[in-house]
């Protein structure tokens, strides 16, 4: 949990998919960190890559940064992903995006 759009992350997981041979898969979650750990408990299906949990503590904020976040991933990631491993960017659920919760 915690992936953001902050350049020295982006470096950080690039680096650890040039430098892993070994790695099936990477898993970003867009979501805060550990102080979210206590989310709602409602699971949900969803056909997309968006999340299956809703978390009714996500804020403007932390929605708009998980945005911005998959934006990240998507540019600066997601083409240097080596063939074989799979890339999954989670991001908030159309519930968390819900501006009820904000």
């Amino acid at each position: 949990t915690g992936f953001c759009s902050s350049k020295k992350l982006v470096q950080f997981v690039i680096y650890i998919l040039e430098g892993s041979p070994q790695l099936e898969c990477l898993t970003l979650d867009t979501t805060p960190g550990p102080r979210y750990s206590t989310k709602c408990g409602i699971i949900r299906k969803h056909t997309s890559k968006k999340m299956g949990i809703c978390c009714p503590m996500m804020t403007e904020s932390n929605i708009a940064e998980a945005h911005e976040a998959v934006k990240a991933a998507n540019t600066y990631i997601a083409g240097r992903v080596p063939l074989g491993v799979g890339l999954q960017v989670l991001e908030p659920c159309s519930e968390c995006n819900n501006p009820k919760w904000w």
